[in-house]
């Protein structure tokens, strides 16, 4: 497998590649084409050696976005949680600010008002301008829990992302004191009707 990461940098496109077979890292530099930023990553894709199509997983960083974010230049963004798809559960409600957040919890903000308003409908077109807030505590899930890869979820417990609590209750996944699989009582819990 070959493994590539590639970085935008305000100057500089970096790439490094991992090829897994030959066990050999690859590299390549180009310069950051701010009007294109795909072609800095296509040049250093080539200057790599790497044929696009023989990559495997690729993943891609950006300073440029980042220092946009912390230098706070961008335009207002938004981050939109679903409700869960194709059978995943829903976000918690959160608390903001000693307010509490509840699931569906839509602000907005017309050009020329000085205070958000709540809104109750989720597909609603608003003017240019307009500002709107989507208020969620958790992040709703993907597909059934119990389909999960358990070593993802594992994975998921040892980067605390989630609890050995909540891995066995929503993930159906048992984890032993050492935090490997349990794979026989992973496959009994899952079995068992919730």
């Amino acid at each position: 497998m070959i493994f590539t990461a590639i970085d935008i940098g305000g100057t500089f496109t970096d790439l490094i590649g991992f090829d897994d077979a030959a066990a050999r890292f690859t590299q390549a530099k180009s310069l950051t084409t701010p009007h294109h930023l795909v072609q800095g990553i296509i040049d250093c894709i080539r200057k790599s050696g790497l044929e696009a199509r023989s990559i495997d997983e690729l993943i891609h960083g950006s300073t440029i976005a980042i220092n946009t974010l912390i230098e706070r230049k961008g335009a207002k963004t938004g981050l939109v949680v679903t409700a869960g798809d194709w059978g995943g559960r829903p976000g918690e409600d959160g608390e903001s600010d000693a307010v509490s957040v509840c699931q569906g919890d839509y602000l907005l903000r017309l050009p020329g008002e000085n205070k958000f308003n709540s809104m109750t409908a989720s597909h609603h077109p608003v003017p240019v301008h307009a500002e709107v807030i989507v208020r969620a505590g958790g992040g709703g899930g993907w597909g059934d829990p119990c389909e999960h890869d358990p070593e993802a979820v594992r994975a998921d417990v040892i980067e605390e992302l989630i609890s050995r609590g909540l891995a066995r209750e929503d993930y159906g996944v048992v984890l032993r004191d050492d935090l490997s699989v349990d794979l026989e009582a992973t496959a009994t819990l899952r079995a068992t009707p919730r």
